[in-house]
């Protein structure tokens, strides 16, 4: 019977395989998860220095696990990094049916209906979320988290002014509360109200001065208002407070690329990537620095992994298309350019760099007047003829190109970057002659 060994060990093996692999498939590392009880009752802790901490627990969910082991995740509360009990949280993907089922036994469970409420936002169910906050409101309505919540499903659903009543209703009844300050920031922010952004952003940091996310939120801000210095400022102090944050990276880099230093864009984009691989627009930025650096074939490689990442990035695709151009990979570029077309056919930058390479590329087989007018056309009307490089596309393209090019060159801006090549087209469309890219062309 000595087969029954080698047997018996085969079963114990491969039945420890299938442990270890429902192990990791149950690995919450990665995922967002919420608190199934209230703030004040999960325990938050750290070694550090062969100490014990016990971290105040904000709440601010969702959480991403960083790490998971013994039945403990580690997660950052936009305060602090440490370790939660894994039994007092659940995947916001199955927040619904967990909360449902406490809401089923106690219908006023006002923790239940925000929670819940959040897992509907996850799901992107949003009048559904709005319902529940509602009846959170209309059991408590001295209830600040319910009316902070429900703002943040209003920005969702893209109605600011109705987000930021609530984000304020929430700081009246409570305004030592600092993630209410910082959602009406973003808020404002996104009406290009930077002022008011950055009042709230401060007062954010005054009430919670390691609030990583805050600096994060008010170096994008600075970002937007063109004061760079600032912004690097914001970023390098979120990063301090909070390491392993990728998206702080990528926003730092982007800003060290608009202040022309691409190494160090490149490096907070490397940074990234490390933290987080998915991360398709670090892919998506770096290309753009490589582009820049006149580094093509690196920067086709990136945004090929961008697109890999998110098949519908047509900024991408854009891009991608630009490298190529370069490359004098002209059909390439084309098919990019129609790629982010088909993704969003508003998107009239590339509509007219796609029918600036219709008009001027040096191959004359992939020159095609007719349709660059057309598209030409359709970009400067999706811009309202406001765009300088969307009317050069025209210029280059329409039989009345003089027309064009001196509605171009009434842009400042364009003009202080681009004038000398700008006077040189006007000289060749007012000599009847076309231009093509890289080259003058005689008639």
């Amino acid at each position: 019977m000595t087969w029954l060994r080698p047997f018996g060990t085969v079963v114990l093996t491969f039945a420890l395989t299938v442990l270890a692999s429902q192990a990791k498939a149950q690995s919450w590392v990665g995922k967002s998860v919420l608190h199934n009880k209230p703030t004040n009752q999960v325990r938050f802790t750290d070694r550090i220095d062969d100490k014990d901490v016990v971290y105040q627990f904000s709440g601010t969910w969702p959480f991403t696990v960083r790490a998971e082991r013994d039945g403990m995740l580690r997660i950052h509360d936009r305060r602090n990094e440490g370790w939660v009990d894994k039994s007092d949280f659940v995947l916001q993907s199955e927040a619904v049916e967990y909360f449902t089922r406490k809401l089923q036994a106690n219908p006023k469970d006002t923790f239940a209906l925000n929670m819940r409420a959040a897992g509907y936002q996850d799901r992107k169910e949003y009048d559904k979320a709005i319902a529940d906050y509602d009846a959170a409101i209309t059991i408590n309505p001295n209830d600040p988290t319910a009316y902070n919540n429900r703002g943040v499903v209003w920005k969702d659903k893209k109605d600011y002014d109705k987000a930021i009543a609530d984000y304020t209703e929430a700081i009246r009844i409570n305004p030592k509360v600092a993630v209410y300050h910082i959602n009406r920031g973003v808020a404002h922010r996104i009406k290009n109200e930077f002022d008011k952004a950055i009042l709230d952003y401060d007062e954010t940091i005054r009430l919670e001065p390691r609030y990583a996310m805050a600096f994060y939120s008010r170096g994008i801000c600075w970002y937007l208002m063109k004061d760079y210095d600032k912004a690097i400022s914001d970023y390098d102090e979120s990063i301090r407070l909070d390491p392993k944050y990728a998206p702080a990276y990528v926003e730092r880099g982007i800003t060290w690329r608009m202040k022309n230093n691409y190494a160090k864009a490149i490096t907070n984009y490397d940074e990234a990537i490390r933290l987080d691989p998915k991360l398709s627009n670090a892919y998506y930025h770096r290309g753009i620095s490589h582009l820049l650096k006149k580094e093509y074939a690196a920067s086709i490689k990136d945004h090929d992994e961008a697109i890999r990442l998110n098949p519908k990035y047509a900024f991408a695709y854009r891009e991608r298309g630009i490298a190529h151009k370069y490359l004098k990979d002209y059909a390439k570029s084309l098919a990019d350019f129609e790629s982010a077309e088909r993704i969003d056919p508003k998107y009239s930058t590339v509509v007219a760099d796609h029918a600036w390479l219709l008009a001027t590329c040096p191959d004359a087989k992939f020159r095609d007047g007719a349709k660059a007018v057309v598209l030409a056309k359709k970009a400067c009307e999706l811009s309202k003829y406001k765009t300088a490089s969307q009317l050069s596309a025209l210029a280059a393209a329409h039989a009345e190109a003089v027309h064009w090019q001196k509605r171009v060159m009434d842009d400042t801006d364009y003009m202080r970057q681009f004038g000398a090549l700008a006077r040189q087209r006007l000289k060749l469309y007012e000599a009847d002659m076309p231009y093509r890219e890289g080259t003058v062309q005689k008639k």
